[in-house]
């Protein structure tokens, strides 16, 4: 979807087109979506038959493979797009030469660029591709800390959090409140 908007608003004859395209875009993007939340917070939605998942196994010879509908569906739909697109990109014409304000924001950034690139020359390789994979293991490390389940991380330096754990009784069934 980011690749359509991108690709739409470069096309824009100025910039202020592009910004109102793009808003456009993602505003007929979440509406949809928060209108379905919102009514699914209301009706509670959860237990319908409708959204229970509905499988479907494939078979070709001795492989086979069980699949969500939705996930079959999705994936004819993406490789339709991927057909799609490859043969677009191979008859289609090149892309019209980009605008004044195009230009100057492709220049802007290239300099950026390589005055970054320039400023951060002198570290040898193997220390950038160190530096680079330690802040995505450090990120991505944070990030599975986030999704583990504070009842069961002996870590969590929280005391109150693991007093109100401890006092709740496992049996009792979860009460939701709805604001």
């Amino acid at each position: 979807m980011l690749a359509g908007v991108i690709a739409l608003s470069g096309l824009a004859s100025s910039f202020g087109v592009a910004l109102g395209l793009g808003g456009a875009y993602v505003f007929g993007m979440v509406a949809p979506l928060f209108v379905i939340a919102l009514l699914w917070e209301r009706k509670d939605f959860s237990d319908s038959r409708l959204f229970r998942p509905r499988t479907v196994s494939l078979r070709l010879g001795r492989w086979q493979r069980t699949l969500t509908g939705t996930a079959l569906a999705s994936g004819v739909l993406l490789t339709l797009m991927g057909i799609g697109t490859v043969v677009i990109g191979l008859q289609g014409e090149a892309m019209p030469a980009a605008s004044d304000w195009q230009a100057e924001a492709a220049v802007t950034l290239q300099r950026a660029g390589a005055a970054v690139t320039d400023a951060l020359a002198f570290l040898p390789t193997w220390l950038a591709t160190t530096a680079v994979i330690a802040v995505i293991a450090a990120l991505g490390h944070r990030a599975w800390r986030q999704t583990t389940d504070p009842a069961t991380d002996p870590t969590d330096p929280d005391p109150d959090l693991v007093g109100r754990v401890a006092a709740t009784d496992p049996e009792d069934p979860v009460e939701h409140q709805h604001v």
